[in-house]
């Protein structure tokens, strides 16, 4: 009893990854620009866990990080130049 709902729980985390892993890949193909910069894990795997679709919350990360807070993600890149200035 107690194997088999573990191993429902790590299969459930390991298809959670790999959908987050999904969503922000294709996030960082739309916008090679930016990439992926930390805590978009946090935010998508939000939107993930309450059930939206790997769709949804690519669409929603998209329009946060294009249209609602545009700036508040920073490619590593430009943090760097602005060091070095």
């Amino acid at each position: 009893m107690f194997g088999s709902t573990t191993s429902v729980a790590i299969s459930n985390e390991s298809i959670s990854r790999k959908k987050l892993s999904r969503v922000l890949k294709c996030y960082a193909q739309r916008n090679p620009s930016l990439g992926y910069c930390q805590s978009m894990n946090l935010i998508v795997g939000l939107f993930l866990s309450v059930n939206f679709t790997e769709e949804n919350s690519f669409w929603l990360l998209t329009e946060l990080a294009e249209r609602i807070v545009p700036g508040y993600w920073v490619s590593v890149s430009k943090k760097l130049k602005k060091i070095e200035m």
